[in-house]
């Protein structure tokens, strides 16, 4: 169940990053857009962080992996 909510979550993440990186040059991120990425990333890097991966099966470091790039 787990691995299943993490592929969905890294679904959307990863849209997400393709829509960032479609943005025009130039374009200037709101503050608001700035602060709920910067939180996003701290959300991750507690969520996931690299020293519990022994905890994890195979598939579930997989996807934790994929999501914290």
């Amino acid at each position: 169940m787990l691995a299943a909510i993490l592929a969905n979550l890294y679904s959307a993440l990863n849209v997400l990053s393709e829509l960032l990186q479609s943005l025009p040059p130039g374009f200037v991120r709101s503050q608001l857009l700035t602060i709920v990425l910067d939180e996003l990333t701290v959300l991750l890097e507690k969520f996931a962080p690299p020293a519990c991966r022994h905890e994890y099966t195979p598939r579930l470091v997989f996807w934790m992996d994929r999501m914290r790039r």
